[in-house]
């Protein structure tokens, strides 16, 4: 029997004579110590790799802010300065899943893209309603916030330049009110008309 110091922890163990060439006085203090020089061998090869690459930069124009960045040597194709200005020009007509850029809402209107508007209010602002926009160039201006566009067959899908009105958010629910009446008016001559006197 021999002794030997682990190098590990510096503890003293005695071993077979066979085994002379043990360095560690158990096998969780060889694990940790393999542990700890694989990991600082890693960390050097990749300081190494790191410093003898080449340290080649170029500058680079955004083509968005046109604000310049240094970038690295296997950065060339690059053309942003960053997402954001990398994500602006997928927007619109430039991004792959453009349909148009008609959105149709759940009650049948339809919002177009138009985000430069100044009364683009839909989708964050960048959609407008559809016969908004068809009234606006029968004007020839924008619409005003207090002016509404009225349907005069009273169906709000159809945009033809002929069925829209331009007028007050007040003169439009007056027409509303009149029509309402009016449909309660005729319901009622129909029930009479066809009980007549009955009861």
């Amino acid at each position: 029997m021999i002794t030997i110091t682990c190098i590990m922890c510096g503890a003293q163990k005695k071993v077979k004579r066979n085994r002379c060439k043990g360095r560690f006085c158990s096998r969780s203090c060889a694990t940790i110590w393999r542990n700890k020089n694989d990991k600082e061998a890693r960390l050097e090869g990749i300081r190494k790799a790191l410093l003898s690459r080449p340290r080649v930069s170029h500058t680079v124009k955004c083509i968005i802010c046109g604000t310049e960045k240094t970038v690295r040597c296997d950065a060339k194709l690059q053309k942003f300065c960053s997402r954001s200005c990398a994500q602006k020009t997928r927007t619109g007509a430039r991004n792959s899943k453009w349909r148009g850029g008609k959105i149709k809402l759940d009650d049948g209107r339809v919002a177009v893209y138009a985000p430069g508007h100044p009364n683009a209010n839909l989708f964050g602002g960048t959609h407008i309603l559809e016969y908004r926009l068809i009234a606006e160039k029968k004007v020839g201006r924008p619409l005003f916030n207090s002016e509404v566009v009225h349907h005069v067959n009273g169906d709000p899908t159809d945009n033809d330049i002929n069925n829209l009105q331009i007028m007050t958010p007040s003169e439009h629910a007056l027409i509303h009110v009149a029509n309402r009446r009016k449909k309660t008016l005729l319901a009622a001559i129909r029930i009479k008309q066809n009980y007549g006197g009955k009861t």
